[in-house]
Parts: structure tokens; sequence; C-alpha cells
């Protein structure tokens, strides 16, 4: 555990750690030291939001457990309780996140409907902007999340 911590140290920017943690030896060497049940991804993670959280939105309850992993981790004590526990809080910010973004993509997504309503000349490219956003959607919400959005643009 004394290798990784090390490592996860060391970093000075948000995008070092973000290319060491992707890292396969890293990844798993994560791996190595918590349950199968558990993704390394988890534990990367918490290091990374605790070394970098100004780079993510409104993570203080994030921050505070990603902090109690890496205090556990660093002095050698047991992680998995408070890695359970920011597993199951980097969850529920996700899903919030994840409700945000899809909120916006509907908005976006008729905003370039009622565009493309108001100058036909400008068709062309926003039908490709539409379609650009379409597969987005399509990437994180799947034929149900494309349909919601279509059916909400023809109402």
């Amino acid at each position: 555990m004394e290798l990784l911590c090390e490592k996860l140290r060391f970093p000075s920017t948000y995008e070092e750690m973000t290319h060491l943690v992707i890292n396969p030896e890293i990844i798993a060497q994560a791996q190595s030291l918590i349950p199968s049940t558990i993704s390394s991804r988890f534990l990367l993670s918490a290091w990374l939001i605790s070394r970098f959280p100004e780079a993510v939105e409104k993570v203080q309850l994030l921050k505070t457990a990603a902090d109690a992993v890496v205090t556990c981790c660093t002095r050698g004590y047991n992680i998995i309780p408070v890695l359970q526990l920011f597993k199951s809080r980097l969850i529920c910010w996700k899903e919030k996140d994840l409700l945000k973004f899809k909120a916006e993509l509907k908005g976006l997504y008729a905003n370039l409907y009622n565009q493309q309503l108001e100058t036909p000349s400008s068709a062309s490219l926003l039908e490709k902007t539409k379609s650009d956003l379409l597969d987005t959607a399509f990437s994180i919400g799947g034929v149900e999340f494309v349909t919601e959005i279509l059916a909400d643009v023809n109402k």
C-alpha cells in the first residue's frame, strides 16, 4: 500500500494525476488492495478528488469522504468501510450530475429545434448539431432518453 500511496502523492497537477490513475499498473496495484467487489476506480477517484477538489463542482461531501479514504490508505488503516462510504456518495453525486446534464441536453435540443423552425436557411447545420446531440443522449440514456427528447419537442 505504501508504494501506491507514494505514487499517488507525487502528481502536482490535476492532469498529471488523471494520467496516473488511468495507468493500468496503478489500477492493478489499487485493485490488489481492496476486495474484488469494489472497483479500484473508487479508490483512485478518492485520491483524485482529495488531491484536486477544485476540479469537481459542489464536492465538499465527496471531498470529506475522499480525504478519509486517503488518510486510511496512507496510515495503513482498514480502508474498506470508508471506501464503501465514498463509493455510495460518488454514485449519488454522479446520478445528480447526470440528471442535470440530461435536463440541459433536452433544453438544448428543444432550442435547436425551435431555431431550425425559425431560420430554415440554417436547417442543415442545425440538423447536424441535433444529430450529434442525439448521439450524446443515446450514449448516456439509450433509446429511451432519445425517445423522451423527441417526444418533448413534438408536443
